[in-house]
């Protein structure tokens, strides 16, 4: 066993700076492997929590871009109705004025008529009391005539 015991001990005089090194090279391994262990642990939360957060900003992004396609919606709807309104109070406007235009026509024709009716009137009257009276006076002259012939016809 002393053979043992010294050619270890041979061994280690000879080698002892390798050794030395080896052994701190062992423990800094498992000691980076345990810091490196943790920062992985830690990066992958810091990644688990950043694609939370970008799923977070992805579905405000979509929900944005919703929220201005529906606003875009109302917009259209309202100015189509805004539209509509317009187009029809303008005809409405111009229904009425065409319906006030026909009701002055209406009224000016039945007072155009009325005088006409009146004029003619007047003046059938007129020619009507004329042939009654040039009638009147056919009539005499034909009794003159009448009487006339008898006379000379006694």
């Amino acid at each position: 066993m002393k053979d043992l015991y010294t050619y270890l001990l041979q061994a280690i005089q000879e080698h002892w700076f390798e050794l030395l090194f080896g052994t701190g090279g062992l423990i800094a391994y498992f000691r980076e492997r345990k810091k490196n262990k943790a920062n992985i642990e830690r990066l992958m939360e810091e990644n688990k929590s950043l694609k939370i957060a970008n799923d977070k900003a992805k579905v405000e992004k979509e929900n944005a871009i919703m929220d201005l396609y529906q606003e875009a919606l109302d917009d259209l709807k309202k100015r189509y109705d805004e539209t509509i309104s317009d187009v029809r109070k303008e005809y409405e406007g111009k229904i009425q004025l065409l319906e006030e235009r026909y009701r002055l026509m209406e009224e000016s024709y039945q007072k155009k008529i009325a005088e006409l009716e009146l004029t003619y009137k007047n003046k059938i009257e007129k020619l009507k009391a004329s042939f009654d009276k040039r009638l009147k006076t056919l009539q005499g002259r034909i009794r003159e005539l009448e009487k006339e012939l008898e006379e000379r016809s006694k």
